[in-house]
C-alpha cells in the first residue's frame, strides 16, 4: 500500500482513496504511451505530405504546375524542419517534467 500512496491527491476523501489510487496508477502507466503516440503521429503525418508532394511533383503535368509543387515542396520542407526543433524541445521537456514527477524511478 505504500507504493500506492502518492498516487493520492492530498486532502481527498478516505471512501475515494482506493478508486482515485487506481485512477492515479492508470494515468501514470498510459501517459509514456500517449507521448509516443503524439510524437510518432506527428512525424508520419509529415512524411505523408513530402510523399504525396513528390508523387504529385513526378505527375504528368506542364513546367509550370511542377515550378508551383516544387516551391511548395521547399517551403515545406524548411517547415518540417522547424516543426522538428520544436517537437525535440517539447518531447525533451514533457520527459523532463515527467522524470521530475517520479525522482525515484
Amino acid at each position: 500500500m505504500e507504493f500506492l500512496a502518492h498516487f493520492q491527491p492530498i486532502g481527498s476523501p478516505t471512501l475515494l482513496n482506493p478508486f482515485l489510487s487506481i485512477i492515479e496508477l492508470i494515468r501514470n502507466v498510459v501517459r509514456p504511451i500517449t507521448l509516443a503516440v503524439r510524437l510518432t503521429a506527428n512525424l508520419t503525418t509529415g512524411h505523408i505530405l513530402m510523399a504525396l508532394l513528390g508523387i504529385a511533383f513526378t505527375g504528368r503535368t506542364n513546367i509550370f504546375i511542377r515550378t508551383i509543387i516544387l516551391i511548395i515542396g521547399i517551403f515545406y520542407f524548411m517547415f518540417e524542419i522547424v516543426v522538428c526543433i520544436i517537437q525535440r524541445y517539447i518531447f525533451r521537456l514533457i520527459s523532463t517534467l515527467y522524470m521530475d514527477e517520479h525522482p525515484q524511478w
